[in-house]
């Protein structure tokens, strides 16, 4: 059975390649005082960004979904919330995809990071959440968004 590839294990490999390990093998041991800390305030950061997207999209032309599947995107939504994304061995929890106005028949994946400074992890996050939709959908999307701390 292959591993599943989590954004959790993928932000650990960066840190540290035991606990990266350690995760891809099942063991998920405790999490930090500062893990525990720092997800309640991503996840507080990202409830922010998301009313400010529904309104900035007027609250119309919105889809929320648990999982992702291609025929789920038919329509034009402006602004696409899931809940899940699982595929191919990958998983990312609460993916934000938007369609521009300019173009209307891609979405590109966000990322609410909620940090002044961009960081390669955060670009790297956004990339891995559009090769997951890209295997989900079956279009790669080419383009993404990081809405951080300045931008929200």
């Amino acid at each position: 059975m292959q591993p599943l590839l989590t954004e959790r294990i993928l932000n650990s490999s960066l840190d540290c390649s035991t606990k990266c390990y350690l995760l891809l093998h099942g063991q998920r041991g405790k999490k930090t005082e500062y893990e525990v800390h720092a997800d309640e305030f991503d996840g507080m950061y990202q409830r922010e960004a998301i009313s400010r997207l529904q309104e900035l999209t007027l609250g119309k032309d919105m889809l929320r979904l648990g999982g992702l599947t291609s025929s789920a995107l038919h329509g034009s939504p402006r602004l696409v919330i899931i809940k899940r994304v699982e595929v191919n061995g990958g998983r990312s929890d609460g993916v934000v995809l938007v369609r521009p106005e300019a173009d209307n028949k891609s979405l590109q994946p966000v990322l609410l990071h909620r940090y002044e400074l961009v960081s390669p992890r955060a670009k790297l996050s956004l990339a891995f959440r559009a090769a997951l939709v890209g295997n989900a959908i079956g279009v790669t999307p080419t383009f993404g968004q990081i809405i951080h701390r300045k931008r929200l």
